[in-house]
């Protein structure tokens, strides 16, 4: 299975390297992750506390995560320094780790060699999901909430051989990842059940146990937690503000339901296409009733409801993006990656004696060369918010040592200019008191009203454009 493994091993890489690596190290990130990454620099550079990160220097409490992500990230910039690039690098290390963790965890479950050789497999699948290399490359908070998830199961999985240990260890990795994501993001404990009664049915009453220790020891942490005043006033405001408010207030989605079309009809299609085409070009060697009592069937059920579990409560709220989804892939990928193994496990092994050693040399060091000449064309490349980055960077260069400027309400919701002046020049532009700033950045001036004089400056600027005040006194 050698020649197999490599040919799937490289297309990983290209998918891995190529694809996702190339976009990822492009200057621009979407808003959110720009948000996290500029709370994570603003830690490391001293401002706010772990339970309580702030946006800027004005010290307002960011609460619209948990801190942990934003701590672990402010960890990276204080051993690699402030470059864009340590976030940037950040989620590529979190892609590696996820394909890390599949990779454990297919080798544990898998029942002969032939099985642990096509390792490759779920991963494949997991990266061909459309909006996981998006994830990857734009620093979401989903990327680390799902190694999380996948190294509480793994660990679940050593209840076997550990016994309470490991479902203590899981357990642990649980409330990290509640601490990183809120409640959606702890979905795992529910994996001993799951598995005692898909798994391990005679030993039901063992797993039914460690499910209730592992709720136990989940909830007594966050009654200790709680009645500790900072870390309560953190998570409450949380709860309140970025939580209830999702529920009752926040909608950018007609219908409640639309996570699950797009789960189904999106994100799964992918493998959803590769299964039925397996099903109808190499079903017919698949023993269905056979397969459907074996071990490999049930943990199929098994993965695919996990996954299930992580994706469909998503719809208590109709803010709804398709990355919140991201933690649910994983298991989606290793639940059909069983399906598709039994389906093509004699064409796998057809497919082996078809590779010839020269094709595939000739092939490794080709789509190695192409992945690694994808990175470097892409690396350092504008792939988004080209006015906003060159605009906050020519601003910069132009008040050199100043760090805080003023600005009317009409930039208030430029999130992205606002975030690239703040993260990569430690600007931050304040919206009141007008006397104490020297220096204003405006996109319009019809029909703002100002309280003192400016003249126009002349960075090169094309849609911001900066302002100094000419006269301190009140017209």
């Amino acid at each position: 299975m050698l020649r197999t493994r490599l040919f799937f091993w490289v297309i990983i890489f290209l998918l891995a390297v190529g694809v996702i690596g190339s976009r990822t190290f492009q200057r621009g990130m979407f808003m959110d992750g720009l948000l996290y990454a500029t709370v994570a620099h603003n830690l490391h550079q001293g401002l706010g506390t772990f339970w309580f990160p702030v946006y800027d220097i004005t010290l307002r409490h960011f609460d619209q995560q948990p801190p942990l992500f934003m701590y672990i990230l402010s960890l990276f910039y204080d051993w690699f320094g402030s470059s864009e690039y340590v976030e940037k690098s950040f989620s590529f290390l979190l892609m590696l780790c996820s394909i890390g963790l599949m990779v454990l965890i297919w080798k544990k479950i898998s029942y002969g060699q032939t099985m642990k050789n096509t390792e490759w497999l779920p991963v494949i699948l997991f990266l061909t999901i459309p909006v996981v290399p998006w994830s990857f490359s734009n620093n979401m908070i989903e990327n680390l909430v799902l190694n999380f998830c996948l190294l509480s199961v793994y660990l679940f999985l050593h209840e076997d051989k550990y016994g309470l240990w490991a479902v203590l260890a899981a357990s642990f990795v649980i409330i990290v990842s509640s601490l990183t994501k809120g409640l959606q993001a702890s979905f795992t404990i529910i994996f001993m059940l799951l598995y005692g009664y898909l798994i391990k049915p005679e030993k039901l009453k063992t797993t039914l146990i460690y499910f209730f220790i592992s709720v136990i020891i989940f909830v007594g942490f966050y009654f200790i937690l709680f009645s500790i005043p900072e870390p309560k006033k953190s998570l409450m405001a949380f709860w309140n503000n970025r939580v209830m408010n999702s529920i009752q207030n926040v909608s950018n989605v007609e219908s409640r339901f639309y996570l699950w079309f797009r789960l189904f009809f999106v994100e799964l299609l992918p493998m959803e296409i590769v299964l039925a085409g397996a099903i109808l070009l190499c079903g017919h060697s698949l023993n269905r009733s056979e397969f459907i009592r074996t071990p490999l069937f049930r943990y199929s059920v098994l993965f695919i409801a996990l996954g299930l579990c992580g994706s469909l409560p998503l719809i208590i709220t109709k803010e709804q993006r398709g990355f919140y989804l991201m933690n649910s892939f994983p298991f989606f990928s290793l639940g059909f990656g069983v399906i598709l193994f039994k389906i093509l496990e004699s064409s796998i092994e057809k497919f082996e004696k078809a590779l010839s050693i020269k094709f595939i040399r000739i092939f490794s060091v080709t789509m190695v060369i192409v992945s690694i000449s994808m990175l470097i064309f892409h690396f350092g490349k504008t792939g988004r918010d080209e006015i906003e980055l060159h605009d906050a960077k020519q601003i910069a260069m132009h008040i050199k040592n100043e760090k805080t400027i003023f600005s009317s309400g009409e930039l208030i919701y430029k999130y992205n200019f606002l975030l690239y002046l703040n993260r990569y020049h430690g600007i931050s532009v304040i919206f009141r008191d007008e006397e104490k700033y020297p220096f204003m950045v405006l996109a319009d001036t019809q029909g703002i009203s100002l309280r003192f004089k400016y003249e126009k400056l002349s960075p090169n600027t094309r849609k911001y454009h900066l302002w100094k005040k000419i006269n301190p006194q009140q017209n």
